[in-house]
C-alpha cells in the first residue's frame, strides 16, 4: 500500500480539572505559533462548542485536524476532563484524519500509552493503513481526496440563499474574500469545504479555512495576504469587520453582505442570471443531487472560461485578456468588467 507522505505529525493535548490545556505529547515537533493556535481552538471547543466533538482549520500551509473526547465521566486519566488528539497533515480528508484520530484516541486511552499511538501514525504514513483495535486495518486508499471534496452542502446552500446563490459562485469563480457566519462549527465546516466545489475545475480546498476567530490575529494576518479565501467564524460580530470580507455569508439566517468596495465585480448580466435560474430549479427538483448540480455548474463554467479564452484570437495558445481587447468586442460594461476579473482569476491578464 502507498504511504501518507501527507502527514506532518500527531500530538496530544489534556485539559485538566482547572480548565488549563497543555500538550502532553509531540511528534515529531510543533512550531510554538501552531502549538499556540491548537490550544486556543482546544479552549474554544471545550468552552464554546462543547457539542463539537472534530474540528479542523490549516495554518501556513498545515492543515490541522482535532479530536476532541470527553472523559470527565470515565475517569480514565487522573485530574483531567478532556483529550484531543491533534494530526497535522498537508492535504484537505478529514475523514481520513478523523478516523486516524479515533483510532489512536481509544489506543491512548487504554493505557495512557503513546507507544501504540506512535505505531499507528508511522505504520500509516509509511505503508498507508494502521491497526483499529477490532484488529480491521483503516487503510488510507478508502478515504480518496475526491471523496473529501463531495463532501457539500451544495443544494441546501442554494435553499438557504436562494437567487442570491449566484453571489456565492461569483465569488469563487472571481476569487474574492468570503467570510463565513454560522454559531454552530459542525455546520459551519460543512458550509466553508463546500464553497470551493462551485468551481471544482480548480480543485483547490487550501482557500478554506473553516474556523477563525476574531481574537486570533496571527491566523487573520495570514489571511490579509491573500487574495481569495472562504474563512469561517462562529461569532457575528465579523460582518462589522469589512476587511476581512468581499462577500459575507451569514449562514444562520440566509442573508448576504457585500463590501460596498467590492459590490462593482458583483454585477450581474444576462448569463448570470440564466445560471441563478439554473441554481434555483436545480435545488427545487429532487432528481438533482449535488453531484448532478456540481456537474452542470462546471460545464457552464468551463464553457465561459473557453469563451473568454477564445477573445484573443491571435494568440489561442496563450491567449492574452486585456480591458481594451474586451471593451473591442462590443460588451455591456457589465461583462466587460465581469470578464476582466475573470481573465485575472484565470490568469489571462499580463501586467
Amino acid at each position: 500500500m502507498a504511504a501518507v507522505v501527507g502527514l506532518q505529525g500527531a500530538s496530544i493535548c489534556e485539559r485538566d480539572t482547572d480548565g488549563e490545556c497543555m500538550f502532553v505529547w509531540v511528534y515529531p515537533q510543533i512550531s510554538p505559533d501552531l502549538k499556540e493556535v491548537i490550544l486556543n481552538k482546544c479552549s474554544i471547543l471545550t468552552e464554546d462548542h462543547s457539542e463539537t466533538k472534530f474540528c479542523f482549520c490549516q495554518v501556513k500551509g498545515t492543515w490541522y485536524y482535532i479530536l476532541r473526547t470527553d472523559i470527565s465521566q470515565a475517569h480514565a486519566v487522573k485530574n483531567v476532563n478532556d483529550v484531543f488528539f491533534v494530526i497535522l497533515a498537508e492535504d484537505f480528508n478529514p475523514e481520513l484524519y478523523q478516523n486516524l484520530a479515533e483510532c489512536s484516541t481509544k489506543d491512548y486511552l487504554k493505557g495512557h500509552s503513546t507507544t501504540k499511538v506512535l505505531q499507528n501514525f508511522l505504520t500509516m504514513y509509511t505503508k498507508g493503513y494502521c491497526l483499529k483495535d477490532d484488529d480491521k486495518k483503516l487503510v488510507h486508499t478508502d478515504f480518496d481526496k475526491r471523496k473529501a471534496y463531495m463532501e457539500t452542502c451544495i443544494k441546501e446552500m442554494i435553499t438557504l440563499f436562494g437567487m442570491e446563490s449566484i453571489l456565492i459562485y461569483v465569488a469563487v469563480l472571481l476569487k474574492k474574500r468570503i467570510a463565513i457566519y454560522h454559531p454552530k462549527l459542525t455546520t459551519l465546516h460543512h458550509i466553508c469545504r463546500s464553497l470551493p466545489a462551485f468551481c471544482i475545475h480548480r480543485k483547490d480546498w487550501n482557500i478554506v479555512y473553516p474556523f477563525l476567530t476574531l481574537t486570533g490575529e496571527k491566523e487573520l494576518e495570514e489571511i490579509k495576504n491573500k487574495r481569495t479565501y472562504v474563512a469561517g467564524f462562529t461569532n457575528g460580530e465579523v460582518e462589522n469587520r469589512p476587511d476581512l470580507y468581499d462577500i459575507y455569508l451569514q449562514a444562520s439566517d440566509g442573508e448576504i453582505v457585500l463590501n460596498p468596495q467590492s459590490k462593482e465585480c458583483f454585477q450581474m448580466g444576462k448569463m448570470h442570471k440564466e445560471i441563478a435560474k439554473f441554481l434555483l430549479q436545480a435545488s427545487e427538483n429532487e432528481d438533482m443531487a449535488d453531484e448532478d448540480i456540481i456537474k452542470e455548474l462546471t460545464r457552464r463554467t468551463k464553457d465561459i472560461i473557453n469563451n473568454l479564452r477564445s477573445l484573443d484570437g491571435e494568440n489561442p495558445d496563450d491567449p492574452h485578456i486585456s480591458l481594451e481587447l474586451l471593451q473591442s468586442k462590443n460588451l455591456t460594461n457589465v461583462m466587460q468588467t465581469f470578464l476582466f476579473n475573470l481573465a485575472s482569476a484565470e490568469g489571462l491578464v499580463r501586467l
